[in-house]
């Protein structure tokens, strides 16, 4: 990933490596973050679904909603305000589906 600057949203304007292997790539239209195939064990089956249909692939996690698994499954890679705002996020998805 840390070579490549293609994401399923076009190439990316920046990466950056959040840790273990955890990038966040933006592009001028969207975002999200890559997790490696490695790591998709702490990602629930039903999250990593999600992530397949919003971006093609089991290790994208689109910025606006999907990043919530990301932050939940790897909380030591994120602040208390990232922490939160997931846990919001997961709450607010629940009462969609």
């Amino acid at each position: 990933m840390a070579r490549s600057k293609l994401t399923p949203w076009g190439h990316a304007d920046a990466i950056d490596e959040v840790g273990q292997g955890i990038y966040f790539a933006s592009t001028p239209s969207h975002g999200g973050y890559f997790v490696p195939t490695a790591l998709l064990d702490a990602i629930p089956e039903a999250h990593q679904a999600r992530a397949l249909k919003w971006s093609g692939s089991r290790n994208w996690y689109e910025e606006d909603c999907e990043w919530a698994s990301v932050a939940l499954a790897f909380p030591h890679l994120f602040n208390e305000g990232q922490r939160e705002a997931a846990a919001a996020t997961m709450k607010w998805r629940a009462t969609r589906e």
